[in-house]
This record gives C-alpha cells, sequence and structure tokens, in this order.
C-alpha cells in the first residue's frame, strides 16, 4: 500500500464582501400579487384559484406584506389581502425588484497555482511551508511546482464561488493586500484521493499523477519537486454566452455614426457613462469635452480610461495629453464626478457603457473605434449591447484591467465590480433574438476556428493593419473554408507597416488569390474596423487587429470584442460595410453571396 502527501500550491486571499441576500421573487409570487391587484382576496380564495396549498399561498402573502407590496384588513371576520399602492406600481413590471438585506461578510477564498481554480477557504486544508517541513520529514511528501496564474483572483470567478444562490455581490472593500502563497496538502493512497476530498478533476488529475514522483520513504527538505503534467490545463476564461435582443439598428458601422452614437451616449446619460479608449489625443478630448463637462455639471458620474497606442510614442503622447485634461477639468471644479484616470490600462480595448436617462437601463458600445482620439473620418465598426449579463461581464472585465500591482483590488476596480453586480441583477429584456458573449485575448483565435470549420457560404475578415501574423493567424484559416467547403472568402485590411511589409502584402494577396482567398487593401475611406463574419448570422466586432494582433494570456484583456449569433447579424454588418467602402469590385463579389 502506498501512501503520499502532495503539496498543492495555493494563493490565499480575503476580503470584505458586501452582499444583498434574498432570494428573488419568483413567477407565482408575481401572480399572487397581480392577483390581489385585481381585486381584494382571502387565502382560501387564492388557494382555490390558484391551485396551491394554502400554506404556500399564506408564506407568500406574507412575503409580499414585509415589502410593502400587500395590505390586510379584517372584513366580516375574514382576513382580505388586496395590493398596496406601491404593490400596484410595481406589478406591471416584467419582473419585480429584489428586496434583499445587505449584508457586510468577511471571506477567504483560495486559488490553486496550477489550474487556477478557485475555492472556498473551507474546502482545502492550508499551511505556511514552515508548517509543511515537519510532515516531510514523517511522511513521504512531493511538492507540485507552481505555474504563472494570471488574474485568478478575478473578482466575477471569487463571488460565483463564494456567494450562495441567494445572494448577489453589491460591492467589495478595497483592499492593497496581496494573496499570500501557501500549500494544501493532499493525501494519495494507492493513486486515489480521499473520497471526502472534492476536487475537480483537472485538479485532481494534477495530483495524482505527481504522487506518482513521490519518494518511497520521507526526505524532509530533500522532498522532491514536480512539475505539472503538461496534459493538464489553466482555467481561462470563457466564452459565456448571453441572451441578447438584437436589431439591425445595433450595429454602428462608419464614421459619422460613431461620433454620432458618442454625442448620443453623452447626452442621454444622466447617471454614469465610462469611456475606454485605446489612447487619448488632445484633439479628441477637446471634440468632446464640451458634452462631457455639461453632463458632470447635470450630475453625471464619468469615468475617462484610457490603454495603449500600437506604439509606446503614441502611449507618451496619451500620458501628456491625459495630465493636462485632468488640469481643465480640476479647473472647472467637477473632477469629483468627471475623472480622466492617469494611468493605463494596458488594453487596446474600445467601448462606452452608459445608463440610458430615465429608463435607468445600462448599454455599452463595444468595437473598434477609439472614441477619445479618432477624427472620425475611417471606416469603424462596433455593436450596442443592452442585455444586462452581457454589460455585467464588461465591466467586469473592466473591474479586472482597473486593479493595482500584484493585482491588489484597488477602489475603482471593486467600485466597477460592484457595478457590474448591480447591472446584473436588472432585469433583462422581454425578448431576446439572439445569443452573444465577450470576447477577450486569445479567445478571439477559438472564433476564428469556428469559422474555418463552420462557415458554408461565405467568411469576411476586416483589419486596420496586416502584417506577418496574417498568414498563420487568418489566410491558412480563410484557405481551409474556401478549399473544404467552397467558402467565398474576402480579407480587408487598412494598411501595412511599408517597405518589406507593403511586399509582404502583394506576396500574400498573390498566395491568397491562387488558393481562392481575395485579400485586398481599402485606403479610401480608411479601414480601421476590425470584423469577423461569416453566413448571415455570425458576427464578431472588436478591438483585434484580425491580421496582426497577437494577444497572450499574459494580459487577456489587451483586446475585447462581441461575438453574437442572430438572424441577419453578419449580413447587415456586410451591406452596411459594402455601403462604407468604395469598392465596386467587392460590391459586386458580396452582392453575389448575400
Amino acid at each position: 500500500m502506498s501512501s503520499a502527501l502532495v503539496a498543492l500550491p495555493v494563493l490565499r486571499g480575503r476580503r470584505r464582501f458586501h452582499i444583498d441576500k434574498g432570494r428573488p421573487w419568483s413567477v407565482v409570487e408575481h401572480l399572487i400579487l397581480f392577483a390581489l391587484c385585481e381585486k381584494p382576496r382571502t387565502a382560501v380564495e387564492l388557494a382555490a384559484e390558484s391551485g396551491l396549498r394554502r400554506r404556500i399561498v399564506i408564506e407568500i402573502v406574507i412575503r409580499l406584506m414585509r415589502v410593502g407590496w400587500v395590505e390586510v384588513a379584517q372584513q366580516h371576520g375574514q382576513m382580505l389581502f388586496s395590493a398596496s399602492a406601491a404593490g400596484k406600481d410595481l406589478v406591471g413590471r416584467d419582473e419585480l425588484p429584489a428586496a434583499p438585506k445587505r449584508i457586510p461578510r468577511m471571506m477567504t477564498f483560495l486559488v490553486d497555482r496550477v489550474t487556477g481554480t478557485v475555492f472556498r477557504r473551507r474546502d482545502l486544508n492550508i499551511y505556511h511551508r514552515n508548517d509543511v517541513l515537519p510532515r516531510a520529514s514523517r511522511e513521504p511528501l512531493v511538492w507540485l511546482s507552481p505555474r504563472n496564474i494570471e488574474g485568478a483572483d478575478d473578482i466575477q470567478t471569487v463571488a460565483d464561488v463564494l456567494l450562495e444562490e441567494d445572494e448577489r455581490l453589491a460591492f467589495v472593500e478595497a483592499s492593497s493586500e496581496r494573496l499570500v502563497d501557501r500549500y494544501a496538502l493532499i493525501p494519495v493512497r494507492d493513486g486515489r484521493i480521499d473520497p471526502g476530498l472534492r476536487l475537480p478533476d483537472d485538479v485532481a488529475q494534477a495530483v495524482i499523477e505527481a504522487a506518482k514522483s513521490a519518494p518511497k520513504q520521507p526526505q524532509g527538505d530533500s522532498s522532491p519537486t514536480v512539475q505539472p503534467d503538461a496534459s493538464i490545463p489553466m482555467r481561462r476564461p470563457e466564452n459565456v454566452f448571453r441572451p441578447v435582443s438584437f436589431a439591425v439598428s445595433d450595429i454602428i458601422i462608419g464614421a459619422t455614426p460613431h461620433f454620432e452614437q458618442l454625442l448620443q451616449t453623452v447626452r442621454r446619460a444622466r447617471h454614469r457613462i465610462i469611456i475606454h479608449s485605446c489612447f487619448i489625443s488632445a484633439e479628441g478630448f477637446e471634440a468632446i469635452e464640451y458634452e462631457l463637462i455639461a453632463a458632470a455639471h447635470a450630475g453625471t458620474r464619468i469615468d475617462v480610461l484610457w490603454g495603449e497606442d500600437e506604439d509606446k510614442i503614441g502611449a507618451r503622447a496619451t500620458a501628456s495629453v491625459v495630465r493636462e485634461a485632468r488640469a481643465r477639468v480640476a479647473s472647472t471644479g467637477l473632477d469629483h464626478l468627471f475623472k480622466i484616470h492617469p494611468f493605463s490600462t494596458r488594453s487596446h480595448a474600445k467601448f462606452l457603457i452608459a445608463d440610458e436617462g430615465q429608463s435607468g437601463r445600462f448599454s455599452a458600445v463595444v468595437g473598434s473605434c477609439n472614441w477619445l482620439s479618432s477624427r472620425f473620418d475611417s471606416i469603424e465598426a462596433s455593436i450596442r449591447i443592452r442585455s444586462p449579463e452581457l454589460i455585467a461581464d464588461l465591466i467586469y472585465a473592466l473591474a479586472e484591467m482597473t486593479k493595482g500591482a500584484g493585482h491588489a483590488w484597488t477602489p475603482l476596480a471593486v467600485e466597477f465590480g460592484g457595478l457590474a453586480a448591480q447591472v446584473a441583477a436588472s432585469p433583462a429584456t422581454s425578448s431576446t433574438k439572439g445569443m452573444a458573449c465577450l470576447v477577450i485575448g486569445p479567445n478571439h483565435g477559438e472564433l476564428v476556428r469556428d469559422a474555418r470549420d463552420n462557415a458554408e457560404r461565405r467568411l469576411l475578415v476586416t483589419s486596420h493593419r496586416l502584417s506577418h501574423a496574417a498568414h498563420a493567424a487568418i489566410i491558412v484559416p480563410a484557405v481551409e473554408a474556401a478549399r473544404a467547403r467552397g467558402v467565398a472568402a474576402n480579407i480587408l485590411y487598412g494598411r501595412s507597416s511599408g517597405g518589406a511589409d507593403d511586399r509582404r502584402a502583394a506576396e500574400m494577396a498573390s498566395n491568397a488569390a491562387k488558393n481562392g482567398v481575395d485579400l485586398q487593401a481599402v485606403l479610401e475611406p480608411r479601414l480601421h474596423a476590425k470584423i469577423l463574419a461569416w453566413d448571415d448570422d455570425n458576427l464578431v466586432l472588436t478591438s483585434q487587429n484580425w491580421l496582426s494582433g497577437d494577444p497572450t494570456w499574459a494580459n487577456p484583456r489587451q483586446e475585447i470584442g462581441i461575438y453574437i449569433k442572430a438572424p441577419n447579424a453578419a449580413a447587415s454588418a456586410i451591406a452596411e460595410l459594402m455601403a462604407n467602402c468604395e469598392m465596386p469590385d467587392l460590391l459586386t463579389d458580396m452582392e453575389i453571396i448575400r
């Protein structure tokens, strides 16, 4: 009988969470309130008409009374229930607003450094390394070597693991406390982990494989260290699909429509505006400065964030513009509401997030437009989204982008985390016409492979820049789709880097044409849109330059986009793009395959 301990490296974090506890209202409760709005009823009548047991009806009515939506009166010796004025005001909504209780709770979480899995504190027994060493002198032990787990403690994942079904994250208190190194000791006997210790399959596999290298006898300080098996994946953010409503007008393509969208977003907002622009130019900021100051004067909270340019000179120029812009805002006395943040998020993403005025609902626009540096004279492509869950995913991503050094949960990061939770709890739109997901970093490549394998008639890719990365990233998959199923593949770009890249672009275009793929430049007007579209329904609008970008998991939110699968989403985008491109040959080709 073999027995060994495996020391699994983990990170331990501790934060104070503020939680809204209380389950959401059910459809049945909503119907009971509706019935009481029609006319007063007794519990017996409600039970008879609903088919529910009288005890259940009474529990529902009591819960409705606690929040002030139902009143009770005695009439002819009977208890008669009726909807209050507040209940009548709310009954017409798609969903009844939750009435949770706000609870602060200090909670500890663990992140294993092999797969990135988040655990509750009670799930694992953890020790300081100095406490493990004496055990290694008494029992055979093997150390698992940690991997570089980037962003393992993201706010959304931690909250999903720690909170119960009837709990929602309100906000997390800011903390400069870093995650600390610890070890979980996992006993393995005859190649099996104690069944009382529940581990995900990939973590269990890593532990069992490591146990095979454990010594036969205790070796104390000389206990071996092994690398995790290469076949065991690290957990990465996945493309999580959300139900969404979709209209053709939600696709924004062209120069002027983007400036109009920016103005509309700023003018309609009453409570919150968030702008993330890749970088900021003096001309771009001045074009919208007056509108932003007017919004702040009206009490709207504004956050302006910036990431990085395609070159370091541009990044330095942005930092200079930000300093001057911050000074101008401070001179108005509105810098407590209008905040231009001085740090870079290290992201190439471009998006707007804002409430839509009186409705209180949030919307977001995600795509290729550098909102605070564009001259609005290029072909851009973005999509407007209104799904609360999808917008919350975007805000959670922003929270991760604003963490401090060592992934410290800064006040701004936890504020965005709280806003994301608030938006996620908003009622969803009553009708949905498709599915969509937030796409970050290397997950863009997964969608290229989807298009390669599943496109049946047409495939379109547009990108601002063309570089040597285009061959493997886009051209090869497009060629495979063209050869395998006769897919009409078109690839458009705005510019190459000049010199040798121009010659390489000509060679790429020639080789692509021989394999049934059309690769060409769109120079007037300049193409800045980043689109991946296939057939009629599949569309990705993003910040990533498909033909030159190569994001890594070291900075996963460097690129952000939206993938939507909805009737005619791709067809509508292609039609709009054709209307903006002055390319008669392309227009003819694309019209044929519409």
